[in-house]
Protein backbone atom coordinates (compact mmCIF):
# COMPACT_ATOMS: atom_id res chain seq x y z
CA UNK A 1 0.00 0.00 0.00
CA UNK A 2 1.40 3.40 -1.01
CA UNK A 3 2.43 5.70 1.84
CA UNK A 4 1.06 9.18 1.00
CA UNK A 5 3.36 12.19 1.48
CA UNK A 6 0.75 14.84 0.59
CA UNK A 7 0.63 16.27 4.13
CA UNK A 8 4.39 16.26 4.70
CA UNK A 9 5.45 19.79 5.75
CA UNK A 10 9.26 19.50 6.06
CA UNK A 11 12.06 18.23 3.79
CA UNK A 12 15.86 18.52 3.76
CA UNK A 13 17.69 20.94 1.44
CA UNK A 14 21.36 20.36 2.00
CA UNK A 15 21.89 20.56 5.76
CA UNK A 16 18.70 22.49 6.46
CA UNK A 17 15.06 21.51 6.94
CA UNK A 18 12.69 23.59 4.82
CA UNK A 19 8.94 24.09 5.21
CA UNK A 20 6.68 23.40 2.23
CA UNK A 21 5.63 27.08 2.22
CA UNK A 22 9.12 28.05 0.96
CA UNK A 23 9.27 25.22 -1.59
CA UNK A 24 10.30 25.79 -5.23
CA UNK A 25 11.29 23.75 -8.31
CA UNK A 26 14.95 24.73 -8.21
CA UNK A 27 16.09 23.20 -4.89
CA UNK A 28 16.70 19.49 -4.45
CA UNK A 29 14.65 18.02 -1.59
CA UNK A 30 15.25 14.89 0.47
CA UNK A 31 13.18 13.12 3.09
CA UNK A 32 16.15 12.15 5.25
CA UNK A 33 19.05 14.09 6.75
CA UNK A 34 21.56 11.86 4.93
CA UNK A 35 20.03 13.01 1.62
CA UNK A 36 19.41 9.48 0.31
CA UNK A 37 15.63 9.61 -0.27
CA UNK A 38 14.91 12.29 -2.93
CA UNK A 39 11.54 14.04 -3.15
CA UNK A 40 9.80 15.92 -5.96
CA UNK A 41 8.24 19.31 -5.19
CA UNK A 42 4.80 19.79 -6.77
CA UNK A 43 3.52 23.35 -7.03
CA UNK A 44 -0.15 23.49 -6.12
CA UNK A 45 -2.58 25.41 -8.33
CA UNK A 46 -6.04 24.17 -7.46
CA UNK A 47 -4.73 22.32 -4.39
CA UNK A 48 -1.92 23.10 -1.93
CA UNK A 49 1.72 22.40 -2.79
CA UNK A 50 3.09 19.00 -1.79
CA UNK A 51 6.04 16.62 -2.05
CA UNK A 52 5.93 13.17 -3.61
CA UNK A 53 8.52 10.41 -3.89
CA UNK A 54 10.42 9.78 -7.08
CA UNK A 55 9.09 6.87 -9.18
CA UNK A 56 12.21 4.76 -8.63
CA UNK A 57 11.84 4.90 -4.82
CA UNK A 58 9.96 1.94 -3.35
CA UNK A 59 7.16 2.56 -0.86
CA UNK A 60 8.92 0.38 1.68
CA UNK A 61 11.79 2.90 1.79
CA UNK A 62 9.37 5.69 2.71
CA UNK A 63 7.57 3.55 5.26
CA UNK A 64 10.89 2.43 6.72
CA UNK A 65 11.92 6.06 7.28
CA UNK A 66 8.83 6.79 9.41
CA UNK A 67 8.80 3.41 11.13
CA UNK A 68 5.86 1.10 11.56
CA UNK A 69 3.67 3.46 13.57
CA UNK A 70 4.68 7.11 13.00
CA UNK A 71 2.22 9.23 11.01
CA UNK A 72 2.96 12.26 8.83
CA UNK A 73 1.17 14.49 11.37
CA UNK A 74 3.34 13.13 14.20
CA UNK A 75 6.49 13.79 12.15
CA UNK A 76 5.39 17.33 11.22
CA UNK A 77 4.76 18.34 14.84
CA UNK A 78 8.02 16.78 16.00
CA UNK A 79 10.00 18.80 13.43
CA UNK A 80 8.01 21.97 14.15
CA UNK A 81 8.83 21.79 17.87
CA UNK A 82 12.47 21.05 17.16
CA UNK A 83 12.73 24.19 15.01
CA UNK A 84 10.77 26.49 17.36
CA UNK A 85 12.81 25.45 20.44
CA UNK A 86 9.82 26.47 22.60
CA UNK A 87 7.41 24.44 24.71
CA UNK A 88 4.53 26.20 26.51
CA UNK A 89 3.56 24.43 29.74
CA UNK A 90 0.74 26.31 31.49
CA UNK A 91 2.15 29.75 32.35
CA UNK A 92 5.74 28.55 31.85
CA UNK A 93 7.70 28.75 28.60
CA UNK A 94 10.50 26.20 28.25
CA UNK A 95 13.14 27.27 25.70
CA UNK A 96 16.17 25.40 24.42
CA UNK A 97 19.36 26.51 22.74
CA UNK A 98 19.29 23.53 20.38
CA UNK A 99 17.37 20.30 19.81
CA UNK A 100 17.69 16.71 18.65
CA UNK A 101 15.01 14.59 17.02
CA UNK A 102 14.69 10.83 17.70
CA UNK A 103 17.10 10.86 20.64
CA UNK A 104 18.02 7.36 21.85
CA UNK A 105 18.60 6.90 25.60
CA UNK A 106 20.90 3.87 25.79
CA UNK A 107 20.41 3.31 29.53
CA UNK A 108 16.71 2.48 29.06
CA UNK A 109 16.89 1.47 25.38
CA UNK A 110 14.16 3.99 24.45
CA UNK A 111 13.91 6.60 21.69
CA UNK A 112 12.43 9.97 22.70
CA UNK A 113 10.76 11.97 19.94
CA UNK A 114 12.64 15.16 20.75
CA UNK A 115 14.95 16.77 23.32
CA UNK A 116 15.86 20.40 24.08
CA UNK A 117 19.44 21.18 25.11
CA UNK A 118 20.85 24.20 26.98
CA UNK A 119 23.85 26.29 25.92
CA UNK A 120 26.20 23.78 27.56
CA UNK A 121 24.76 20.89 25.57
CA UNK A 122 23.00 19.38 28.59
CA UNK A 123 19.46 18.04 28.15
CA UNK A 124 16.73 20.32 29.51
CA UNK A 125 13.64 18.28 28.68
CA UNK A 126 12.44 15.42 26.55
CA UNK A 127 9.24 15.75 24.51
CA UNK A 128 6.95 12.96 23.37
CA UNK A 129 4.38 13.86 20.68
CA UNK A 130 1.03 12.11 21.16
CA UNK A 131 -1.01 11.47 18.03
CA UNK A 132 -2.48 7.95 18.24
CA UNK A 133 -0.45 5.89 20.72
CA UNK A 134 -0.49 6.81 24.41
CA UNK A 135 2.56 6.00 26.52
CA UNK A 136 2.11 2.93 28.72
CA UNK A 137 2.88 2.67 32.42
CA UNK A 138 5.94 0.64 31.48
CA UNK A 139 7.13 3.47 29.20
CA UNK A 140 6.71 6.00 32.00
CA UNK A 141 8.57 3.79 34.48
CA UNK A 142 11.52 3.73 32.09
CA UNK A 143 11.30 7.48 31.47
CA UNK A 144 11.49 8.07 35.24
CA UNK A 145 14.94 6.45 35.20
CA UNK A 146 16.53 9.22 33.11
CA UNK A 147 17.89 12.38 34.69
CA UNK A 148 15.66 14.91 32.92
CA UNK A 149 11.86 15.50 32.86
CA UNK A 150 9.77 14.38 29.91
CA UNK A 151 6.63 16.15 28.68
CA UNK A 152 3.94 15.00 26.29
CA UNK A 153 2.47 17.24 23.56
CA UNK A 154 -1.09 16.36 22.52
CA UNK A 155 -1.53 17.09 18.79
CA UNK A 156 -5.33 17.03 19.03
CA UNK A 157 -5.70 19.57 21.90
CA UNK A 158 -2.37 21.42 21.95
CA UNK A 159 -2.01 20.56 25.64
CA UNK A 160 1.40 20.01 27.25
CA UNK A 161 1.78 18.02 30.47
CA UNK A 162 4.54 16.10 32.30
CA UNK A 163 4.57 12.31 32.05
CA UNK A 164 7.75 11.80 34.08
CA UNK A 165 10.05 13.85 36.28
CA UNK A 166 13.24 11.88 35.75
CA UNK A 167 15.51 9.84 37.98
CA UNK A 168 16.59 12.89 39.98
CA UNK A 169 13.08 13.70 41.18
CA UNK A 170 12.48 13.79 44.90
CA UNK A 171 9.27 13.10 46.78
CA UNK A 172 8.59 16.88 46.71
CA UNK A 173 8.89 16.91 42.91
CA UNK A 174 6.53 13.94 42.63
CA UNK A 175 4.07 15.76 44.87
CA UNK A 176 4.42 18.88 42.72
CA UNK A 177 3.73 16.82 39.61
CA UNK A 178 0.58 15.41 41.23
CA UNK A 179 -0.50 18.91 42.24
CA UNK A 180 0.05 20.17 38.69
CA UNK A 181 -2.23 17.42 37.37
CA UNK A 182 -4.86 18.27 40.00
CA UNK A 183 -4.71 21.97 39.09
CA UNK A 184 -5.04 21.13 35.39
CA UNK A 185 -8.08 18.95 36.12
CA UNK A 186 -9.58 21.70 38.30
CA UNK A 187 -9.00 24.29 35.57
CA UNK A 188 -10.64 21.97 33.06
CA UNK A 189 -13.69 21.60 35.35
CA UNK A 190 -13.92 25.30 36.18
CA UNK A 191 -13.30 26.53 32.64
CA UNK A 192 -17.05 26.69 31.70
CA UNK A 193 -17.72 28.69 34.89
CA UNK A 194 -14.84 31.04 34.09
CA UNK A 195 -16.15 31.54 30.56
CA UNK A 196 -19.65 32.32 31.90
CA UNK A 197 -18.16 34.61 34.55
CA UNK A 198 -16.15 36.46 31.93
CA UNK A 199 -19.32 36.86 29.87
CA UNK A 200 -21.22 38.29 32.85
CA UNK A 201 -18.31 40.58 33.73
CA UNK A 202 -18.07 41.77 30.14
CA UNK A 203 -21.82 42.50 30.14
CA UNK A 204 -21.54 44.45 33.40
CA UNK A 205 -18.61 46.46 32.07
CA UNK A 206 -20.54 47.29 28.90
CA UNK A 207 -23.53 48.33 31.03
CA UNK A 208 -21.32 50.58 33.17
CA UNK A 209 -19.88 52.16 30.02
CA UNK A 210 -23.39 52.81 28.69
CA UNK A 211 -24.43 54.35 32.03
CA UNK A 212 -21.31 56.52 32.08
CA UNK A 213 -22.02 57.74 28.55
CA UNK A 214 -25.65 58.40 29.47
CA UNK A 215 -24.61 60.28 32.61
CA UNK A 216 -22.14 62.40 30.63
CA UNK A 217 -24.82 63.24 28.08
CA UNK A 218 -27.32 64.05 30.86
CA UNK A 219 -24.75 66.17 32.71
CA UNK A 220 -23.85 68.07 29.53
CA UNK A 221 -27.54 68.57 28.72
CA UNK A 222 -28.26 69.73 32.27
CA UNK A 223 -25.38 72.21 32.15
CA UNK A 224 -26.53 73.48 28.76
CA UNK A 225 -30.15 73.85 29.93
CA UNK A 226 -29.01 75.56 33.15
CA UNK A 227 -26.90 78.01 31.15
CA UNK A 228 -29.78 78.64 28.75
CA UNK A 229 -32.16 79.15 31.69
CA UNK A 230 -29.86 81.73 33.30
CA UNK A 231 -29.49 83.57 29.99
CA UNK A 232 -33.25 83.63 29.49
CA UNK A 233 -33.78 84.63 33.11
CA UNK A 234 -31.38 87.55 32.72
CA UNK A 235 -33.23 88.68 29.60
CA UNK A 236 -36.62 88.36 31.31
CA UNK A 237 -35.48 90.03 34.51
CA UNK A 238 -33.89 92.88 32.57
CA UNK A 239 -37.08 93.42 30.56
CA UNK A 240 -39.33 93.09 33.60
CA UNK A 241 -37.16 95.43 35.65
CA UNK A 242 -37.51 98.04 32.92
CA UNK A 243 -41.26 97.41 32.76
CA UNK A 244 -41.60 97.80 36.54
CA UNK A 245 -39.55 101.00 36.50
CA UNK A 246 -41.69 102.40 33.69
CA UNK A 247 -44.90 101.41 35.50
CA UNK A 248 -43.71 102.89 38.79
CA UNK A 249 -42.79 106.12 37.01
CA UNK A 250 -46.16 106.16 35.29
CA UNK A 251 -47.94 105.47 38.61
CA UNK A 252 -45.99 108.31 40.23
CA UNK A 253 -46.93 110.60 37.34
CA UNK A 254 -50.61 109.66 37.66
CA UNK A 255 -50.53 110.23 41.43
CA UNK A 256 -49.01 113.63 40.81
CA UNK A 257 -51.78 114.34 38.30
CA UNK A 258 -54.38 113.33 40.91
CA UNK A 259 -52.80 115.67 43.44
CA UNK A 260 -52.82 118.42 40.88
CA UNK A 261 -56.53 117.81 40.09
CA UNK A 262 -57.45 117.75 43.76
CA UNK A 263 -55.51 120.95 44.28
CA UNK A 264 -57.36 122.55 41.40
CA UNK A 265 -60.65 121.44 42.98
CA UNK A 266 -59.57 122.93 46.29
CA UNK A 267 -58.61 126.18 44.60
CA UNK A 268 -62.01 126.61 42.96
CA UNK A 269 -63.75 129.53 44.71
CA UNK A 270 -67.11 128.93 43.26
CA UNK A 271 -69.51 126.07 43.61
CA UNK A 272 -68.90 123.69 40.65
CA UNK A 273 -71.80 122.56 38.64
CA UNK A 274 -73.07 119.02 38.95
CA UNK A 275 -71.75 118.25 35.46
CA UNK A 276 -68.26 119.52 36.34
CA UNK A 277 -68.25 117.45 39.53
CA UNK A 278 -69.23 114.33 37.59
CA UNK A 279 -66.54 115.03 34.98
CA UNK A 280 -63.86 115.41 37.67
CA UNK A 281 -65.04 112.28 39.47
CA UNK A 282 -64.89 110.30 36.24
CA UNK A 283 -61.37 111.56 35.62
CA UNK A 284 -60.35 110.55 39.17
CA UNK A 285 -61.96 107.10 38.74
CA UNK A 286 -60.13 106.68 35.44
CA UNK A 287 -56.84 107.56 37.07
CA UNK A 288 -57.48 105.20 40.01
CA UNK A 289 -58.41 102.39 37.59
CA UNK A 290 -55.20 103.00 35.71
CA UNK A 291 -53.27 102.80 38.99
CA UNK A 292 -54.98 99.50 39.85
CA UNK A 293 -54.12 98.11 36.39
CA UNK A 294 -50.51 99.08 36.89
CA UNK A 295 -50.47 97.36 40.29
CA UNK A 296 -51.90 94.17 38.74
CA UNK A 297 -49.20 94.18 36.05
CA UNK A 298 -46.52 94.63 38.74
CA UNK A 299 -47.95 91.68 40.71
CA UNK A 300 -47.95 89.52 37.55
CA UNK A 301 -44.34 90.40 36.79
CA UNK A 302 -43.30 89.58 40.36
CA UNK A 303 -45.18 86.27 40.04
CA UNK A 304 -43.26 85.36 36.87
CA UNK A 305 -39.97 86.19 38.60
CA UNK A 306 -40.95 83.94 41.54
CA UNK A 307 -41.81 81.09 39.09
CA UNK A 308 -38.44 81.50 37.36
CA UNK A 309 -36.70 81.33 40.73
CA UNK A 310 -38.61 78.12 41.57
CA UNK A 311 -37.63 76.47 38.26
CA UNK A 312 -33.99 77.48 38.80
CA UNK A 313 -34.05 75.95 42.29
CA UNK A 314 -35.52 72.65 41.02
CA UNK A 315 -32.95 72.44 38.22
CA UNK A 316 -30.20 73.05 40.76
CA UNK A 317 -31.55 70.26 42.97
CA UNK A 318 -31.71 67.83 40.00
CA UNK A 319 -28.17 68.70 38.89
CA UNK A 320 -26.85 68.07 42.42
CA UNK A 321 -28.57 64.65 42.49
CA UNK A 322 -26.89 63.69 39.18
CA UNK A 323 -23.48 64.92 40.39
CA UNK A 324 -23.79 63.04 43.72
CA UNK A 325 -24.84 59.85 41.90
CA UNK A 326 -21.55 59.88 40.03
Amino acid sequence: MEFKLNNLEYAWVGKELKHIASGNKYDKYFLDEDLTIPLVFCKGVKIKSYWRKEPNIDDSVIRGFFGSSESIEHYNKKIELSKSLELQFGQHLITGESSKVEYRVKSINKVIDLIFLDRNGDILVGIEVFCTNKKTDEDIKKFNQVNFPIYEYNIHTGEVYPISSGYTNTEEIKQLSREIREVEESISEDKPKLIRGKGILRGQRNRIKRLEKGFKRLTAKSKMETKKFHEEKEIIEFGEDNLIREQVQEESSIKNSIKEVRKQIADIEYEPSKQEVLSIEREVESIEYRIESINREIREVKGRIAEQNRIEYELGQEYRKITNAN
